[in-house]
């Protein structure tokens, strides 16, 4: 085992819940917390933009959407949808919204 890693133990993905991984982060030391949390935020990063990628191809000019942010739900019409953000017509008001706020309405 190389200097400075951790023999983690075997997890089985099913049963892998928040208080386990909670559990198995109390044993590592403040830089391996630093190391883990800059990979932590490349991955969500990157899943935050796979999932904004997937709901940008879902929409188009004209839709009806439900815009959910900071635990309110406004309707919408998207009048342009860009790489990662849209913009959104929400009464009479264009805002410029991450993909990822949006959900078509059905």
């Amino acid at each position: 085992m190389a200097r400075g890693t951790k023999k983690v133990p075997e997890l089985n993905v099913e049963y892998c819940n928040s208080s386990t991984i909670f559990h198995i982060l109390k044993t590592f030391s403040y830089k391996e917390l630093q190391e883990f949390d800059k990979e932590f935020t490349i991955f969500f990063k990157n899943a935050r933009d796979k999932e904004a990628k997937d709901i940008g191809f879902e929409l188009k000019n004209g839709d009806n959407v439900l815009v959910k942010e900071r635990g309110m739900v406004r309707k919408g019409v998207v009048i342009k949808v860009k790489r990662t953000r849209a913009i959104v017509r929400i009464q009479s008001v264009d805002w410029d919204v991450p993909l990822v706020f949006i959900e078509k309405e059905n």
